[in-house]
């Protein structure tokens, strides 16, 4: 009987894409092998889709403080995407990406999808305008996202980074504010010196997203100064 190592890397990919979030970390660890194809450009695009079709029913906790009671309610998500994802909550806001139907999955890639904001409670929402798409073949086939606000201006900003083909060691950087009527902002481009993403969304906290990398390092982009900066760079000036 063979080793599972010895399958082809695109049978091992498929196999991958089919477990669980914890189980992929898991996974990672257990051999080098494993972690390079783990690692592979499209194992996140992959294993998204398939949870997506998987996940249907999300939830949130509406708390009373005056009576200290609560309740869960199911969240009412209408985004005209049979296939999307959330990527982040702030305020009551919710942000999902997602393939827009007139695509199909073998023609698609990371840079196909598109941001769709609500407010579950209104009923009120955003779908924002995608990439251009004269860009498409210009472009490696990913693209990160990141939701969240500035609390001193109530400011809510979606971020989205991608790559061109012809200079792969720069990551692009635009930005789209809510409300503002300027759609999406080119903001500047980062050095890939830190290496790869390890994960498509962000982590939004205190005016932050925050993105970690294959090399241990994490950059947080600053909602409010639209900049990218080293966390080590906080740390030494008393931020933490």
């Amino acid at each position: 009987m063979g080793k599972f190592s010895d399958l082809p890397s695109d049978v091992m990919l498929d196999i991958f894409t089919r477990l669980p979030a914890e189980s992929v970390v898991d996974c990672k660890s257990v051999s080098k092998t494993w972690n390079k194809v783990l690692y592979n450009p499209s194992f996140n695009q992959m294993h998204s889709i398939l949870l997506s079709r998987n996940i249907r029913n999300l939830y949130f906790l509406e708390y009373d403080d005056e009576v200290s009671s609560h309740r869960v309610r199911k969240l009412k998500l209408n985004p005209g995407f049979d296939i999307y994802r959330v990527i982040g909550s702030c305020n009551g806001l919710v942000c999902v990406i997602g393939l827009p139907n007139h695509y199909t999955i073998d023609e698609s890639s990371g840079v196909s999808y598109v941001a769709y904001i609500c407010n579950p409670i209104t009923g009120e929402s955003i779908t924002l305008p995608e990439l251009d798409r004269s860009w498409y073949y210009e472009l490696h086939p990913w693209m990160l996202s990141g939701f969240g606000c500035v609390a001193s201006t109530n400011e809510y900003k979606v971020v989205r980074l991608y790559n061109f083909c012809k200079e792969p060691e720069f990551t692009h950087i635009e930005v789209y504010t809510l409300g503002s009527g300027k759609g999406w902002r080119h903001v500047g481009k980062i050095n890939k010196k830190w290496g790869s993403f390890t994960a498509q969304e962000a982590v939004f906290a205190d005016g932050f997203l925050y993105w970690n990398f294959i090399k241990g390092r994490i950059i947080a982009f600053d909602l409010a100064n639209e900049i990218f900066v080293e966390l080590d760079e906080y740390y030494n000036q008393g931020f933490c």
